[in-house]
């Protein structure tokens, strides 16, 4: 059962009913004051948590194996000491 979609252009919202209005009050909600963080489902905070651990995680293994570079063959390759 194909539908049909209708497109039409109005330049610039002229002659729309409301028009005046709605940008009116789009202006004014855009100065108001910033609205507070919406609490989040405890499972989506959970995830959050968890993702901004494993980049802590992540980071310092990273670290530690940048700032350790060339000791690995230090502890394959002992010195012999004479």
């Amino acid at each position: 059962m194909p539908k049909s979609t209708r497109i039409r252009w109005v330049p610039g919202h002229q002659d729309i009913n409301g028009n005046e209005e709605a940008d009116k009050l789009a202006k004014l909600g855009s100065k108001s004051l910033p609205t507070t963080q919406t609490a989040l489902a405890a499972h989506t905070s959970y995830a959050y948590i968890g993702i901004k651990i494993n980049q802590i995680r992540w980071h310092a293994w990273a670290n530690a194996l940048a700032s350790s570079k060339g000791h690995y063959f230090d502890f394959f390759n002992p010195r012999i000491h004479s």
